[in-house]
């Protein structure tokens, strides 16, 4: 009946009421009406026929109007009801697999995955057409949705074992496969996708990923471009562009597609705040800032562009500035370690060891193998004068990273004085010996300026790889 018109559709039940006129007891000609409505999508006339036909028939002459009261019920979005009709049907037909997959959907619905994969388990056994696809689609959906990606994917791969150049389930392995950063396998089904003649640009935008997780940015932006060329509109692959232009060192091609982003979504976000990061990251902190000031306008508490902007005035040396924005993102994440890190090390610069000893401590519990929060302490401590304590944390940072002082000299330097190291190594006890390993990694830095990746940074530019984006 699928296939016929709504006039057809319409003479049937015409002909169906004139013959309930002579038998008004006939349950197959109300349970026929009732079907006849559905497919006009009049449920409530279908809900009538379909209850009025349960009063003639049960056992398994009621398994088809219960089978059908129920999908008008889940179609009325009552999936409570739905369910109960369902259950019903495999009380008198345990085999019945319309039943258990409809059951499953239910379930699936109302987010009880567990009951859903096991109804359609049974669907699948108890389904004599063994190439029917439509069970093992669903199964790998409701897989996906309770995080299994593994078993989504291997129910997809059954459907495979049918037939195996499905173009669609391909796609859906790649995507999958994406997901759990299996990053060559998404590759390898995106190009059988196109091997099976796949118009898909999705195809090379999901490809463009793959090269992007694996640091071929080259590629990424050969596949990208690939998907923009064959009509693929989503904004996402611009974003994704611009992040595989940054990696290349082609700023400026990495900033015009991010400005092309905001030309289609001027609130979007990620391409505000990582122009920013391009600016920051080749050390242009007074354009990072002013592109951070457009993030923040369009969202005020944008946590990564308030820290961000918080470590750019700090490099500035505006420790003012950098203190204001970093009690901002304090207020907004309490109990992160990067974060109170950063706050300590401005507070530092301000001067205010004692505040400062009090952050780097809280980050210390939050996160007890950062080395660079018992840097920030002996720091504090050697400003204000306990030279043991300051020698017993650093040697704590010491050893959890051998190359910490190196890592954080620029720090050190510019908070503390000869005379400060000086004394922490007379009176630092036997953990005073460690301020030799800091004097050493000083000395590097004069010997290393040019090589700005090894020395001269901030441990707010290092706190920082801990926030997320």
């Amino acid at each position: 009946m699928q296939s016929i018109s709504r006039q057809q559709i319409n003479k049937i039940i015409e002909d169906l009421q004139n013959k309930l006129k002579q038998e008004p007891e006939n349950a197959m000609y109300l349970h026929d009406l009732g079907v006849a409505y559905m497919h006009l999508q009049e449920w409530d006339k279908a809900l009538d026929s379909l209850t009025e036909s349960l009063q003639y028939v049960n056992g398994k002459e009621a398994v088809s109007s219960l089978y059908h009261r129920g999908t008008a019920y889940a179609e009325q979005g009552d999936i409570d009801k739905a369910i109960k009709e369902w259950k019903q049907v495999i009380r008198i037909d345990e085999h019945n697999v319309f039943a258990h997959y409809s059951l499953a959907k239910g379930y699936a619905f109302k987010k009880l995955y567990d009951a859903a994969i096991m109804h359609l388990k049974k669907a699948d056994r108890y389904n004599p057409n063994r190439s029917l696809k439509l069970i093992h689609q669903t199964l790998a959906r409701v897989y996906t949705l309770k995080g299994n990606y593994q078993e989504a994917i291997k129910a997809l791969h059954k459907i495979l074992d049918i037939d195996k150049e499905d173009i669609k389930v391909l796609h859906e392995i790649s995507m999958l496969y994406l997901h759990i950063n299996e990053l060559n396998k998404a590759l390898n089904y995106c190009k059988k996708e196109l091997k099976l003649g796949s118009e898909d640009p999705s195809v090379y935008y999901n490809m463009g990923l793959a090269h992007l997780g694996l640091n071929k940015a080259n590629k990424a932006i050969e596949n990208f471009e690939k998907a923009l060329v064959n009509g693929l509109t989503d904004i996402n692959i611009r974003v994704n562009l611009g992040e595989a232009y940054a990696r290349e060192g082609k700023i400026d091609e990495a900033i015009r597609a991010w400005e092309q982003v905001l030309a289609i979504d001027p609130k979007n976000l990620y391409a505000s705040y990582n122009i920013g990061m391009l600016f920051y990251d080749h050390g242009l902190y007074e354009r990072a800032i002013k592109a951070w000031d457009k993030t923040l306008k369009i969202d005020p508490s944008y946590l990564p562009a308030v820290v961000s902007t918080g470590s750019a005035y700090l490099v500035l040396g505006s420790y003012d500035l950098a203190e204001q924005y970093m009690l901002k993102a304090r207020e907004q994440a309490p109990e992160n370690p990067a974060i109170i890190g950063n706050l300590a090390e401005i507070l530092l610069m301000l001067k205010k060891p004692q505040e400062a000893l009090e952050q780097a401590h809280i980050a210390a519990r939050l996160q007890q193998t950062n080395p660079l929060v018992f840097v920030l302490s002996g720091c504090a401590y050697a400003m204000l004068e306990q030279w043991e304590q300051a020698a017993i944390a650093w040697q704590q940072g010491y050893d959890i990273d051998e190359n910490v002082f190196t890592l954080t000299n620029t720090l050190i330097t510019k908070c503390l004085t000869q005379k400060h190291l000086n004394n922490v190594m007379k009176n630092g006890g036997e953990e005073g010996s460690v301020v030799n390993l800091i004097k050493v990694a000083i000395e590097s830095e004069s010997k290393n300026k040019k090589n700005k990746e090894k020395t001269g940074k901030g441990v707010s530019e290092i706190l920082n790889k801990f926030i997320k984006r």
